[in-house]
């Protein structure tokens, strides 16, 4: 299972948080993008695949280097990025706990996942447990 509870684990999907102190503001975090975060930020915002971001602040690693930067505001909602990069990668089923701010992602080689074992719908302060 692909566990999201953070910013940080943006990480998983190319976006890598730096610092919310770049924004003269505080309102906004500095993130550094990999080429899939960049593929995937502008799939989501709908940009165009030729538009250009600012440039990395830090350089990643050699197998998968920093190609750009963005700011994303604090409130930015990323366990909506990650259930839209689930589904775009091809995953089924996304389990999304909107109170906690997580998202859990079965992967291929778990148990299979039975969804007569979840309701359709969460009420407000239920979690769902594997």
């Amino acid at each position: 299972m692909l566990h999201f509870n953070s910013w940080q684990d943006l990480e998983k999907v190319g976006i890598v948080p730096l610092t919310g102190e770049s924004c003269a503001y505080v309102m906004r975090i500095l993130c550094d993008l990999t080429g899939s975060g960049e593929d995937l930020l502008k799939s989501y915002f709908g940009i165009p695949g030729n538009s250009k971001f600012a440039d990395p602040w830090n350089r990643g690693s050699a197998q998968d280097p920093h190609v750009s930067s963005i700011l994303l505001d604090r409130h930015f909602n990323w366990p909506e990025l990650v259930t839209y990069w689930a589904f775009r990668t091809g995953s089924q089923f996304v389990i999304v706990d909107r109170e906690n701010e997580s998202v859990v992602i079965p992967e291929e080689s778990d148990e299979p996942i039975k969804r007569a074992n979840f309701p359709t719908t969460a009420r407000s302060g239920e979690t769902w447990r594997l």
